[in-house]
């Protein structure tokens, strides 16, 4: 079952220079706090309405988390091996930096390079979009444009208390730190079609959106 998250202010909620840094603290950040049982079990999609002021394309990245109720990030290990070390190394980071990139998971993410946001409409879902990547359809500065920025599918319990985290942002977004392209060229990256301010836009004839695949908790 689908279900989606709105925010009804009509106006810009957040500017955000994606120039300036790589740092997480630049990402848009949304948060839900929890009041009763959730389970999110599947793929999930941020609607979302932008514009840049400058250039005519934008990378978008996106991550789903959560924070227990003292405002914790809640991660896993995906690697059995390695969970005393690094539940160990994790206790000892600061409230609000990043965690080690690698064997640990928070939630799903997801990634669009806004001139490829076509949907192919027939296979196309709120939950699952699917891209046509056959036309290229660029940004005009302060146009805003719909795009839908699909994310991984995953598992998630939620619990009364706990805050579930969405953070959109223009390099890589979420509490864990990005891992390296290779060990011979540790900060080899895609190059950035990024410039200027990114504006996301809520409410009204823009409303940007996350839909989530919901299942009843017994």
């Amino acid at each position: 079952m689908a279900q989606c998250l709105r925010n009804v202010r009509n106006k810009p909620l957040l500017r955000n220079n994606d120039g300036r840094s790589d740092s997480v603290k630049e990402c848009v950040r949304f948060e839900y706090k929890i009041t009763e049982e959730m389970e999110i079990h599947g793929a999930s999609n941020i609607r979302v309405w932008m514009s840049t002021d400058k250039g005519n394309d934008a990378d978008l990245y996106a991550c789903l988390y959560k924070k227990d109720k003292k405002g914790r990030v809640r991660y896993h290990i995906v690697f059995p091996g390695f969970r005393k070390k690094l539940d160990l190394i994790c206790r000892l980071i600061p409230k609000n930096k990043q965690l080690p990139g690698g064997p640990i998971y928070t939630g799903p993410n997801g990634r669009i390079r806004a001139s490829h946001r076509k949907l192919d409409t027939v296979l196309s879902t709120d939950l699952e979009p699917v891209l046509t990547h056959d036309e290229l359809q660029m940004l005009t500065p302060n146009v805003p444009v719909q795009i839908d920025l699909g994310m991984w599918p995953t598992g998630m319990l939620l619990h009364p208390g706990e805050t579930l985290v969405l953070e959109i942002a223009g390099h890589v977004a979420g509490p864990v730190a990005e891992a390296r392209a290779t060990n011979d060229k540790p900060v080899e990256k895609m190059k950035s079609a990024n410039e200027g301010i990114h504006t996301i836009y809520t409410g009204g004839d823009m409303s940007s959106v996350l839909f989530l695949p919901m299942v009843k908790v017994k």
